[in-house]
């Protein structure tokens, strides 16, 4: 029998500036929405940031793209035995996008976050 089955694909920024894949699991509906609401705090801290970083942040491109091509690779190889040989394959995917970004220029200007928190510490002094 054959089931669809979801992926919970998770990015970030490192303290470079750079892109990183954090998370990539299988999940379902209810996982997914639940793991949202757990991690809203960290999921909105993009927000903190100098503004300037908003544009880079705000926008889900990076990992509408990811999907994609999570989603084009794995209809290429169709059926997979079971659950664990599809993450297997997904985190394989991930890693090798991971990569790709390692050897990109950095995304961010980590300075001006640095500079952005010495500002509001002596804000709150």
């Amino acid at each position: 029998m054959i089931h669809s089955q979801s992926v919970l694909v998770a990015i970030g920024v490192n303290g470079v500036g750079r892109r990183e894949v954090l998370v990539v699991e299988l999940a379902n509906r209810e996982s997914q929405s639940a793991w949202s609401e757990d991690n809203i705090e960290e999921t909105l801290t993009c927000y903190r940031w100098p503004l300037a970083h908003h544009q880079h942040l705000k926008s889900t491109n990076r990992l509408e793209r990811i999907n994609e091509e999570l989603k084009r690779r794995s209809r290429a190889k169709r059926i997979f035995p079971n659950p664990a040989s599809s993450l297997r394959f997904m985190r394989a995917l991930a890693v090798e996008i991971h990569e790709d970004w390692i050897k990109q220029h950095r995304n961010l200007n980590m300075q001006m976050l640095t500079e952005h928190k010495k500002r509001k510490l002596a804000k709150a002094a």
